[in-house]
C-alpha cells in the first residue's frame, strides 16, 4: 500500500500547485502529456525496506516538471527555472503533512533544455529519496495464502 500512498500524495500536492500529474517510464512522456505545466513521475524505485509488518520503505524518486515553450530568452528561462525549484521546495513541504512520509534527502535539480515532447519546453528533472513509514493491518496467514507459498502434498503412489 505504501507505493499507492507516495503516489497519491505526489499526484494531490501536483493538483494543490496547479501541475497536471502524469506517471509512466521516460519513452512515454512525448505522448502522455496534454495539458502544461506538468509533472511526470518516473516509476518509484524501492531502494531499502526496514521491519516486517511495519517499519520504513526507501524510494528513489525521479520526477520531470515540464513548463510549456522552450523558446525563450536567457533570462526568462532562468525567471522559469527559479520557480520550478520554488514548486520543488513546496512539494516537499507539502508532502510531509502526508502521515507517511518520514525524510525526503538528497534532493537534486537539475535545469534542462533538451524538450521532452515535440511541443518543446523547459524541463527539471528532480531527483530525491523519501522515506516513508508503513504497517500492514492483519499480516497472520498473509504468506501462508499467498500463491507463492502454498504447498501440495506429493503423492508416493499409494
Amino acid at each position: 500500500m505504501t507505493r499507492q500512498h507516495l503516489i497519491s500524495a505526489l499526484r494531490n500536492v501536483a493538483g494543490k500547485l496547479g501541475y497536471s500529474f502524469h506517471t509512466g517510464f521516460d519513452y512515454r512522456i512525448n505522448t502522455g502529456i496534454k495539458k502544461f505545466p506538468a509533472m511526470w513521475l518516473l516509476p518509484p524505485k524501492l531502494t531499502q525496506t526496514e521491519g516486517r509488518s511495519e517499519g520504513t520503505k526507501k524510494y528513489e524518486i525521479n520526477l520531470k516538471i515540464i513548463h510549456e515553450g522552450g523558446n525563450y530568452d536567457p533570462g526568462k528561462k532562468d525567471r522559469i527555472w527559479a520557480a520550478m525549484e520554488d514548486d520543488v521546495s513546496n512539494l516537499c513541504l507539502e508532502l510531509y503533512s502526508s502521515p507517511h512520509i518520514i525524510s525526503i534527502k538528497d534532493t537534486e535539480l537539475s535545469p534542462q533544455e533538451l524538450s521532452l515532447t515535440n511541443r518543446g519546453e523547459l524541463s527539471m528533472s528532480v531527483k530525491f529519496v523519501l522515506k516513508m513509514a508503513f504497517r500492514y493491518k492483519n499480516t497472520s496467514g498473509l504468506l501462508k495464502s499467498h500463491p507463492i507459498h502454498r504447498t501440495t502434498a506429493l503423492s508416493t503412489g499409494g
